[in-house]
């Protein structure tokens, strides 16, 4: 199967349109990368150039191939430099992924999976994290059988034993007549694995922050069945303005929110944005950053804003550069991959980079946030060993004729 996948994304990638993609002239989000989610019934919000939406265009969306397009209720305003169009979604939507259509000339813009459709937002999920996939160097396969990985149902917890209960110590006589006997008992079930929602993607996305990398990156992004969401690092902040939009942003997930921690200047205008986003999302349940930086090495304004000011619930991250230090106690010889943030408030969970084939699993449940261990994808199974009494077929040599 996983062979299967990377081929096909490997076919998308190249065939990718060449060239910058037209759909950020005229649409900013959602798009790739930065997915709508939204329930049936729901409303979402696309941000337009004002010469996009000067006409107020029509938008609707459309479904997999033989579905009928849904049509949107819009309702056009602006906000700052942009248009927005607030869109409702109708009652009866299915489930899903679809495409955002928007009526323009020449010929229309549409965005694949810009939004997903789903029957509820789940009291407890799974948040999936691969870091750093830097393409160009780590090969296309790699990342193609992280994001494969990413969509696979999560393993289901050991089943505890049964055991026997314990007898009372000296109990008295009246109590031995009276007791039942002793019979098994059961431990209550472990909690099911919650189903993945989403995928977070943090830098350095490419190796070199080319645009043909980054196009290699729409494709592969494009092809995951799975919403995903993108947060830079240092590499090319151009190129992925170019295909991805605003590197820092936020977004909801029923009553959770998600923001991209993006930072390059302390003084930079991402500073000011950082805030702005971080203070949007006062009041969810979990407030969760992702971005390259790990906590530590963000420039001190990001780190008073995100873990002071207002503290983040968790952030997730790429690992951290880390020597091993050959005088410290053995228990201190590996990397820390998940521990407190600098100010102790924030729980930071970094992940290791995607070249070394691992992805991190999130479970995010009403009493907490769990960072489950880094996992690989599982390999290819061996073929199965022919059955007892029966001789491998030996493949006949073809004669020679002179």
């Amino acid at each position: 199967m996983t062979r299967w996948l990377a081929i096909f994304l490997l076919t998308a990638v190249s065939t990718a349109v060449q060239g910058q993609p037209s759909h950020l002239a005229q649409i900013q989000s959602p798009h790739v990368g930065m997915p709508a989610i939204v329930l049936p019934g729901g409303a979402f919000e696309v941000q337009a150039q004002p010469d996009a939406a000067s006409g107020q265009p029509a938008l609707r969306l459309e479904g997999p191939e033989g579905t009928s397009p849904l049509p949107l209720e819009v309702e056009w305003t602006t906000k700052g430099v942009h248009a927005v169009a607030l869109c409702h979604i109708p009652a009866q939507a299915t489930p899903g992924a679809y495409s955002l259509v928007m009526d323009v000339e020449p010929g229309g813009i549409r965005l694949n999976k810009a939004v997903f459709v789903v029957a509820s937002f789940p009291d407890s999920y799974a948040v999936i994290h691969i870091a750093g996939p830097r393409i160009g160097e780590t090969p296309d396969a790699v990342f193609a059988a992280l994001l494969e990985e990413a969509c696979a149902p999560l393993p289901e917890p050991p089943k505890p034993e049964a055991h026997a209960p314990k007898p009372a110590l000296n109990p008295a006589p009246q109590e031995k007549a009276a007791a039942a006997p002793e019979t098994e008992t059961e431990q209550a079930p472990p909690e099911p694995p919650p189903a993945p929602a989403f995928v977070l993607v943090t830098g350095p996305l490419t190796a070199h922050g080319s645009e043909e990398e980054f196009q290699r990156v729409y494709a592969l992004i494009e092809a995951c069945p799975l919403p995903a969401y993108l947060s830079p690092g240092a590499d090319g902040q151009a190129a992925y303005s170019a295909y991805f939009g605003e590197p820092v942003y936020a977004f909801t997930y029923g009553q959770d929110g998600y923001i991209s921690t993006f930072t390059e200047a302390s003084l930079g205008p991402d500073s000011g944005r950082i805030h702005e986003e971080r203070r949007a999302l006062i009041g969810a349940r979990w407030s969760i950053g992702f971005g390259a930086r790990p906590a530590a090495l963000m420039p001190m304004r990001e780190q008073l804003t995100l873990f002071i000011d207002d503290p983040l619930d968790a952030i997730c991250t790429g690992a951290a550069p880390w020597k091993p230090n050959p005088d410290a106690p053995e228990e201190e010889q590996k990397p820390r991959l998940v521990g407190g943030a600098p100010w102790g408030k924030t729980l930071s969970i970094q992940t290791p980079a995607a070249g070394e084939g691992v992805l991190r699993r999130i479970i995010v449940r009403p009493y907490g946030i769990e960072a489950a261990e880094p996992a690989s994808p599982k390999p290819p199974e061996p073929p199965a060993p022919p059955e007892p009494g029966k001789k491998k077929p030996i493949a006949k040599k073809k004669e020679k004729h002179s």
